[in-house]
């Protein structure tokens, strides 16, 4: 339970200088400190998005193979998406990422 809730926080000290390294120009201008928090916004989003699609679906497995298979299985797949988070190159790599440890974030629907 606790890996599962740290990925939620995990990005809170960086996830503002993302956008900024990543994003060097932008179709609104260039993207600094005053305008970082609607990309960071996005990138924190991305992961509820991806955990709303899929916390019914992570019950229904849960049901039918066992709550601590699944739990192992989506730890699995978080340390797998967090890694790759982490080293994307660029900022829709990012959001995708993101977005597929929500999907692989089972912690929700199990319990």
């Amino acid at each position: 339970t606790l890996t599962h809730s740290y990925l939620i926080i995990s990005t809170f000290p960086y996830i503002t200088f993302m956008p900024i390294h990543l994003l060097k120009e932008s179709e609104r201008g260039p993207v600094d400190e005053e305008n970082a928090g609607l990309y960071a916004a996005l990138i924190f989003i991305s992961f509820f998005v991806g955990r709303a699609c899929t916390s019914y679906a992570w019950g229904i497995w849960a049901d039918i193979y066992g709550r601590k298979s699944v739990l192992c299985i989506s730890l699995w797949f978080s340390c797998l998406f967090t890694l790759l988070f982490g080293t994307a190159p660029t900022f829709q790599h990012v959001i995708f990422f993101r977005f597929l440890l929500g999907l692989c974030n089972g912690i929700l629907g199990t319990t």
